[in-house]
This record gives C-alpha cells, structure tokens and sequence, in this order.
C-alpha cells in the first residue's frame, strides 16, 4: 500500500512538473511570435492602412507612388493577400470608409486632389476639394454619413471643408486664423457627432457641425493628431511634437502633458480595451520605436516596435472584432497579433442588439412561405441612439453573397427577408450560409441552411 502511495505521489509529482515545462516552452514560442510581422510591400512607403468598419477581412492600403505604379491596394483575407485597385501614380495621405455603406471609399493625396469610389474600390472618380498643397484627409460622420469632413494643408485661409452630399460639393467651414503647419483629420465625437474638434493653428472645437468654432487656450506645442476615446468620447488627446496632451472633460481642462519618445502621428484605440492606446510616430536615422502602446490610458508608453525595422511609421489600425494591429511604414506594410489575454482585461461593453435565428430554417423550395423561396431574418435593437446597421450574407468561405441592408436604424424589431439570391440576382445554390448583422461597431452571426 505504500508503495503504490509513493508512486502515485511521484507521478503526480512527474505531472506537475511536465506541465510546468509545457508552458514554459508554450510562453517561450508566444514570446517568439509575439512581434510585428511583414505581410506586404516590404521597403515600399506605406502611408495609409485601413481596417473595412464592418468586416475585419477587408483592408485598403495606401502608398506613396511618384511613378506610375499602382497606390492603392485592398485586401479580402485579413492583409495576407493583395488586390491591385485602379489608382497609380498618387501619394496616398488619407483613406476613409463610410462606416454606414462601405462600398463609399474616399481618398485623399499629397498635392493631387482627392478620389471616392461607390463600389468598394473597382472605380474612382475626382470629386472637387480645393486643389491645395500638401496633405488631404477625410473623416466621415458615424450616424450620417451623406456629412463628410475634408482638411487640407491651409492655403488662402482654407483649411476646413464640409459635404452633406457624399463629397459632391464642398462648403469651407475653417475656423477664423486658419494657419500653421500640416493638416491633421477633423476629430468627430462619436456619440453625438455634432462636436468636432480641428486644428486651425490651434485646437477648435464646435458643437453644431462646424457652423461656430471655439479656440481652446491650451497653448500645445504643436498638433499632430487628435483623437477622442469611444468608450469615454469626453477623453481628448492631443498629440504634438514629442508631448501628449489629455483632457477628460471635453476639452475644459487637460492635465500636465506626458513626454513622449519621438513625435506621433496617427493613434488608436484598442476596439477591446479603452485604456489601450496605440501610436504611430516619426523615427529618426538610427533610432527604435515606430509603435508606442499604453495599458493605462496614456500615463504611461512603452515601445511596442519588436519585430520592425529602423522606419516611421505613418498609420496604424485596429481590427474590430479580431485581435490583429497593422502598421504603414516606410519599409513596408506590418501585422501584429495580440495576445488575447491584454485584449480581454476591459470592462465588458453591453450589447444592444439581439439576433434570432431565421425562419424557416432549413429552407428551401419545399418549405417556402406563401409560395416563395423565402427565409426571415429578425433582429432587435436596443440602444435609444440612431446607429449604423448592416446585414450581409456569406457562404462557408466567407464570401459575401449579398448585402441584405446597410443604413440607420432606431430602436425596436426589424424584419427582412431573404429570397436565396445573390446580388447579381441568381439564386445561389444550396448549403450553410451565415448572417452576419454589424450594429455600430460591434457584431454577431448566425449560420442557416438552403436545401
């Protein structure tokens, strides 16, 4: 009886310890993974990288060309593999997607006007922003998206332009002493999309959609880039030279600002954690440190560049729904995958939306609904607010198969149907099918089944 006590004790022993080893190594090759990899247009100057609002999959990149290549490319699988768009020739400073209908892109270049296409990149057509020197980017309004924001580089006191028509025609809007430096995108407050925030030699403000503008007395260095927190969309940051400034008030009162390692030019905000924030800066000759990262809102950065060569990096984005970083370089374009154990220490954002499973499922010809091939998709929203809604259909490869609906909706049931076609119109052949239903900027999905 001893003895076989003390053999179940060693081998209880011997599983503790090969556990222990099993994640140490596991620890060890995480560690190895854990930086920045090359996917794309190694030693090209990437400028712009994109994440599609509604699915995670879909990325524009944008780059510097001075010759007659192509500029912009879009990616169907997460940036493993790249399309070439019909823009060539372009130095890409900015790329916008409607976050209500994503096949309006935007695009605005260095010294050579600006683009947009309506079919999610297949064709582009000049719209009329003014002709101006220097950098060009747009931002588009969350819950009414006909309202797009375009800053230039000032010339002639223009520096703020305004389009409630989808960027046909432009109103300038810029705040009175309209001067200084390079452009930064208008900031838009995304719950109540009246306040905006600008760079008009100093920061502005305005709660009516641009029509007044406030001068905020904070005397920052210099503006770079503005960003507001959608989880706490009162919480400004201003980044300006190799400072950041931070107001939790709206802009009211700002705290002393933290010094930086080099200057920031695009940031931010991890879709899982409002106390991650990511930035994208400048990198001098022989220096380290083109990604910056903060777990406690700001206080406090770190060097988030393992993995990249000695190069500034110009943008960087954030995926919703997954757990991947890019970053445009000028060595190229970069991947990260977080760790989903930093990815999940957040405060649970609550869902306000419900998805039900379709009706009849499984459907086909056989068990049609009043005689024709006919499934029923119902949804319900919760939030009070006027959010961007959109219901797509994909096969089991995550091909779309049709956009079912794409706008704004208020609070209560929806119901739409869905009669087995694609968008072309074909009826689509048999198997699972998933729904996906994107409410503001989160989502969930549903599979179904056409016999």
């Amino acid at each position: 009886m001893n003895r076989q006590l003390k053999t179940l004790r060693n081998w209880h022993a011997f599983r503790i310890a090969l556990a222990a080893l099993l994640l140490c190594v596991m620890s060890n090759l995480w560690a190895q993974n854990a930086k920045w990899q090359l996917p794309a247009f190694g030693g090209q100057e990437v400028e712009q990288v994109v994440v599609d609002p509604q699915d995670d999959n879909i990325i524009y990149a944008g780059l510097w060309r001075e010759t007659d290549t192509t500029a912009i490319y879009k990616s169907y699988d997460g940036g493993m593999t790249w399309q070439p768009l019909p823009v060539r020739n372009r130095r890409v400073t900015s790329i916008a997607i409607d976050p209500v209908d994503t096949r309006n892109v935007y695009a605005g270049f260095f010294s050579d006007g600006a683009l947009k296409s309506e079919d999610a990149g297949s064709t582009w057509f000049e719209i009329p922003v003014h002709p101006g020197f220097g950098f060009t980017y747009f931002s588009i309004d969350p819950f009414r998206s006909n309202i797009v924001y375009c800053n230039l580089d000032p010339v002639e006191e223009v520096r703020t332009l305004k389009s409630t028509d989808h960027g046909l025609s432009w109103k300038n809007i810029s705040p009175a002493q309209t001067s200084g430096d390079q452009a930064t995108p208008v900031a838009i407050h995304p719950r109540n999309s009246d306040i905006l925030y600008t760079k008009a030699n100093q920061l502005n403000k305005s709660t009516d959609q641009g029509q007044t503008w406030q001068l905020i007395g904070q005397p920052f260095q210099s503006i770079n880039f503005i960003l507001l927190n959608p989880f706490c969309p009162d919480t400004v940051y201003v980044f300006g030279g190799s400072k950041l400034y931070v107001s939790f008030d709206g802009a009211q009162t700002w705290h002393a600002p933290v010094l930086l390692p080099h200057k920031i030019w695009q940031a931010s905000v991890s879709s899982k954690n409002k106390n991650m924030i990511y930035a994208a800066g400048w990198v001098a000759k022989g220096g380290a440190g083109g990604v910056l990262r903060t777990l406690d809102g700001g206080s406090n950065w770190e060097n988030f560049s393992l993995g990249l060569p000695t190069a500034s990096v110009w943008s960087i984005a954030t995926s919703r729904d997954s757990d991947i970083l890019y970053a445009a370089s000028d060595s190229g374009l970069f991947r990260y995958h977080v760790s989903s154990a930093v990815m999940n220490n957040k405060p649970q954002t609550p869902r306000h939306f419900i998805l039900f499973q379709n009706h009849p499922n499984p459907f086909g010809h056989g068990s049609s609904l009043q005689g024709k091939l006919r499934t029923v998709i119902t949804y319900q929203l919760t939030n009070e607010n006027v959010l961007p809604v959109s219901l797509r259909i994909f096969d089991i490869n995550g091909q779309e198969v049709r956009v079912l609906y794409m706008g704004l909706q208020r609070i209560g049931n929806h119901v739409i149907d869905w009669d087995g076609k694609d968008r072309f119109g074909y009826e689509v052949s048999g198997g699972v099918y998933i729904y996906r239903l994107h409410v503001g900027q989160q989502s969930t999905s549903k599979k179904m089944l056409l016999l």
